[in-house]
């Protein structure tokens, strides 16, 4: 849990305060988010290519929920922006794209931390 704590952008005990101040529990969140999301941007890619806005809106959503509830807000930020544009369940343009790369950038920086601090 140290190691997890010394993550900059990581409000650790915001996440806690939802979990009872649970450690073992933040933890075992932290491996379900690293197995369920670490490659979440490529199945929104995947659905924003097939013209599934809902699929991809509804994938973006749980990737924005998962990291409020860990505390990571950078990520939970950028997500948001990312789900509101997908909201407009228009065709993907240049915004959707440069807003879907910044979130797989967080991630992908939120992913490595993550498994660093878990080793």
């Amino acid at each position: 849990m140290i190691r997890l704590r010394k993550i900059s952008d990581l409000e650790i005990d915001r996440g806690l305060s939802l979990m009872n101040g649970n450690e073992p529990l933040y933890i075992h969140c932290v491996r379900d988010f690293l197995r369920l999301h670490e490659f979440q941007t490529s199945e929104i890619r995947r659905a924003i290519a097939a013209l599934n806005f809902k699929s991809a809106f509804h994938l973006s959503h749980s990737l924005r929920g998962q990291a409020a509830y860990l505390g990571a807000s950078k990520l939970e930020e950028i997500t948001d922006k990312l789900e509101k544009l997908l909201e407009s369940k228009k065709k993907s343009n240049k915004k959707m794209d440069a807003q879907l790369d910044a979130v797989e950038h967080e991630l992908g920086q939120l992913v490595s931390l993550f498994k660093e601090a878990l080793l």
